[in-house]
């Protein structure tokens, strides 16, 4: 309970006072409540960044059953990797990221918004396609 505290007040502090708020803090946070507190945590935590989204509770039901579908199957989560980083100036960013499991990775992408003081989720999706990534870090070369 002091940890999560600790971690509020610090992204407090750290929206208040800074001006260049990074978007990963957003994904940063969905992954630390996801391995420190649950599916469930960590999709409210994405819910409750944008006001719109957390609206509609069929949309946050969805989500939390497909990860509860997959979790069984693809075992233990141990980490987080970024693949793909696309911004719009300081309002506007699409982070991707690999989830690495026990029997495999899943993609899954945030689309941030920043309107105002933080960013917030416009969109996320996952899925274990990994050739879309291949083809993702391919584009990214060119």
């Amino acid at each position: 309970m002091k940890t999560l505290f600790l971690i509020c007040l610090l992204n407090t502090i750290i929206l208040k006072n800074f001006a260049q708020i990074p978007p990963e803090i957003v994904p940063d946070s969905f992954f630390y409540y996801f391995k420190t507190k649950g599916v469930e945590q960590a999709v409210q935590y994405i819910f409750r960044t944008n006001k719109y989204l957390g609206q509609n509770p069929e949309v946050i039901n969805t989500l939390k059953s497909k990860f509860d579908k997959a979790l069984p199957i693809i075992g233990t989560f141990y980490r987080y990797e970024k693949y793909l980083d696309k911004r719009v100036g300081n309002t506007f960013a699409q982070l991707g990221y690999l989830m690495i499991f026990d029997r495999q990775p899943i993609k899954i992408v945030f689309t941030l918004y920043k309107p105002k003081d933080s960013w917030q989720v416009q969109d996320l999706r996952f899925d274990d396609k990994m050739d879309d990534v291949i083809k993702e870090l391919e584009n990214q070369k060119r």
